[in-house]
């Protein structure tokens, strides 16, 4: 199941991941993380620039004992004990191939499911398991199925942003290379500058 939270006042902000792990009756300590792409409002090591392999009880600990906000960032769920090597993500697959995966919309392989912190507006569930979803849709009825449409339509405003989001779906559909996770934070640093200055 893929969801997306946002334009809500329950939660106050984006993302706190104890919130969203407790609404959908998950513990961070049943699982390993891979973290990646964060940008958060604490000073936590095991939240720093570089991807990691993060430890579910340490996750746990961290959330239980810190509210933090995390504007950016993406926490894939993988089965205890099971870490793979993920180097490869970051540059091409080894049959040469440009990498086409498109980070919101497709869990890393090996990954249950993923949670995406999204520019501070937007919480995305990839692959949640039904009940997970279900059970956060309960805690948060303002969630919603997420679709390729949530980024062609968009609410924003800002007609530059909207051509920049279609110009990303088309390259999707038409199996070409997609925008990284770092793209898409540069263009939402862009667009909320932009806003700024009118």
């Amino acid at each position: 199941m893929n969801l997306i939270l946002e334009k809500t006042t329950h939660p106050p902000y984006f993302t706190n991941m104890r919130w969203t792990l407790d609404a959908m009756n998950l513990k961070a300590a049943a699982f390993d993380w891979y973290v990646r792409e964060i940008e958060a409002n604490c000073g936590e090591s095991v939240f720093s620039d570089a991807d990691r392999w993060v430890d579910g009880d340490e996750l746990q600990r961290v959330l239980e004992t810190h509210e933090i906000q995390f504007i950016w960032g993406v926490f894939s769920a993988f089965p205890k004990g099971q870490r793979l090597d993920l180097q490869d993500l970051k540059g091409a697959p080894s049959d040469g191939r440009p990498w086409t995966r498109d980070p919101l919309t497709d869990p890393l392989p090996g990954a249950l499911f993923e949670i995406e912190c999204f520019d501070g507006g937007a919480t995305l569930l990839i692959g949640v398991p039904d009940e997970a979803g279900r059970c956060f849709c309960k805690a948060f009825p303002d969630a919603r199925p997420l679709s390729s449409s949530d980024w062609q339509q968009g609410s924003q405003q800002d007609a530059d942003w909207d051509d920049l989001v279609t110009a990303r779906a088309e390259r999707i559909e038409q199996g070409g290379p997609t925008l990284s996770l770092d793209e898409l934070k540069s263009l939402g640093h862009w667009r909320k500058s932009s806003q700024k200055s009118r």
